[in-house]
């Protein structure tokens, strides 16, 4: 029994992990006015924060529809896996969940399992590798699906700021 770990891309890996891993992940959109973009497809990092403050409008994030979320579920059970972890960024941050749980609930031809990760950027990121080392080890999915659980409740991010300028207008914090 092989288990396919998919997440999304507000989720940091650090360099190599993915690759390492076989972890694929979906890519979530940035609308910034009326341009769209795929997070490290059409923009990457480094030109997004680059250009942060000169945008005309505030930039805004996008969860993938349920369909994308299918098409890389089908793709793991073309690619011959039994079972897949669909790990993401928290459902109180995003409605990425929300099209992953729906995807889930559509799609029959493996099991899928969907974690909200609650959590962000690199602690997202360091539950999705532990998934991801455990379905590499052969464990299977009960035992991943545990140590996931149990996880969870230990894994907090924390973040330094220079000022409140982006979460305000991101809409992310109140304008007080």
């Amino acid at each position: 029994m092989t288990v396919k770990i998919i997440t999304d891309s507000s989720c940091d890996l650090a360099s190599g992990v993915r690759e390492a891993n076989d972890i694929d992940v979906i890519p979530l959109y940035i609308n910034i006015g009326e341009q769209s973009f795929i997070d490290g497809v059409t923009i990457t990092r480094q030109e997004f924060y680059q250009n942060l403050t000169s945008y005309d409008t505030y930039p805004k994030t996008a969860a993938p529809s349920p369909a994308t979320f299918i098409e890389h579920y089908q793709k793991a059970a073309d690619e011959g896996y039994s079972e897949v972890v669909s790990i993401h960024v928290s459902g109180k941050l995003s409605a990425t969940i929300n099209s992953a749980r729906m995807a889930a609930e559509e799609f029959n031809t493996i099991p899928v399992h969907v974690i909200d990760s609650q959590n962000l950027s690199a602690g997202a990121g360091f539950v999705v590798q532990h998934a991801a080392e455990e379905a590499k080890k052969g464990k299977a999915i009960d035992d991943i699906l545990t140590s996931i659980n149990d996880l969870l409740p230990r894994v907090y991010t924390f973040a330094v700021i220079a000022n409140l300028d982006h979460l305000k207008h991101s809409g992310r914090m109140a304008q007080i």
